[in-house]
């Protein structure tokens, strides 16, 4: 039995954790030995953790970036892991170090989940380091894309492998909709600049102008205490309070994709969100904006509707458009959402194609 561990910087609410998380289980089911580690306190998915009976391992570095990569290079060297797959910048670079400085050689993955089209001279020194693992995976192909193109020597080594989702578990409701008249939009996303908060409150002016009968819930942490203050400035400012709800993360999101009537989600870019699949295998309509793979996702007509991100008036149109579908379109475009999901976002490919990875070497 291969000895596979699966390192990522924290266990928070965002759509890496999720994934990460997910795939730790798979592979577990698919008979590796399995550890999932991480050095921040928080692990918002200890239930699903718990559930599927992973074993977590949590570091104690000290404050400072040496600590991190003597507690995880300590732990491959102790357990001898056969592979290692990690999730997000910081442990990506410290296992891409790990491979080459420790004598215990190891299948290296390191896993894009975002794309960076505007790069720092770090984000290229980044890249440069990951040339040490075996593998780059990118959960987009945009990001993969921009890999090919600006690292000719990563190009034997980056590929795409797109998120999952659990099809089983996130369904559409027994029931159908209550036929409420006010048009309720959901959207789970950190409040951040990325995922375009400032814009849909705009947006959501312009269709109170327009006498539309809606509500926007957006449940999502943040890190960035300034941008979130300005969105809920911004809210009172445009006088939307009574119509657009900012929520904390909930680990309730089934519930949520459930009894809203389409999913939105403005970003300016994406990775391959997490969201955006989970609302689809949940048979929601989905609108979002027209960016990186998005458009390979969500068919423009069929399950959904796109629009430019700073675009606020395209914004609302999309909205406006989708609140004046009748039933049977709002339907088919629902049923036509968990058919592209069942689809596009198999577990099974996605956790064969790992398993790919981890049995090459």
């Amino acid at each position: 039995m291969k000895k596979v561990l699966c390192l990522i910087d924290s266990l928070g609410s965002g759509g890496a954790q999720r994934q990460l998380v997910g795939l730790a289980g798979l592979l577990q089911q698919k008979g590796y030995d399995v550890t999932l580690a991480c050095y921040y306190e928080r692990v918002f998915y200890r239930e699903h953790i718990e559930r599927n009976h992973i074993n977590l391992v949590k570091l104690t570095p000290k404050n400072n970036k040496l600590s991190k990569y003597i507690e995880v290079f300590s732990l491959i060297r102790r357990e001898r892991y056969d592979a290692v797959i990690a999730y997000l910048s910081g442990p990506e670079v410290i296992v891409s170090m790990a491979r080459l400085f420790l004598r215990h050689k190891f299948v290296a993955i390191v896993s894009e989940r975002n794309v960076v089209n505007r790069m720092t001279l770090v984000d290229k020194m980044r890249y440069c380091i990951y040339s040490l693992a075996d593998y780059v995976v990118s959960n987009s192909h945009t990001q993969n894309s921009i890999l090919h193109r600006r690292f000719q020597f990563l190009r034997k080594k980056a590929l795409t492998i797109n998120n999952f989702v659990d099809t089983q578990y996130f369904t559409p409701a027994d029931v159908a909709s209550d036929g409420d008249s006010v048009l309720k939009i959901l959207v789970l996303a950190r409040i951040n600049m990325q995922k375009n908060v400032l814009g849909l409150i705009e947006a959501a002016r312009k269709l109170k102008d327009r006498g539309i009968k809606f509500r926007i819930d957006w449940y999502g942490d943040y890190k960035d205490a300034d941008y979130h203050d300005r969105c809920v400035e911004k809210i009172r400012a445009m006088d939307v309070g009574d119509l657009f709800c900012l929520h904390s993360a909930t680990t309730d999101v089934l519930s949520k994709y459930r009894e809203c009537d389409v999913f939105c989600l403005p970003s300016f870019f994406e990775g391959c969100p997490n969201v955006v699949a989970e609302a689809m295998s949940c048979g929601k309509p989905v609108l979002c904006s027209n960016v990186c793979d998005n458009p390979l996702i969500v068919e423009d007509g069929g399950n959904g509707f796109l629009f430019a991100p700073d675009d606020i008036d395209g914004m609302a149109s999309s909205i406006v458009r989708f609140s004046e579908l009748p039933v049977g379109d709002r339907v088919r475009f629902g049923k036509r959402s968990r058919e592209l999901a069942v689809e596009k976002f198999s577990s099974d490919a996605f956790v064969d194609k790992y398993i790919k990875l981890i049995e090459s070497k």
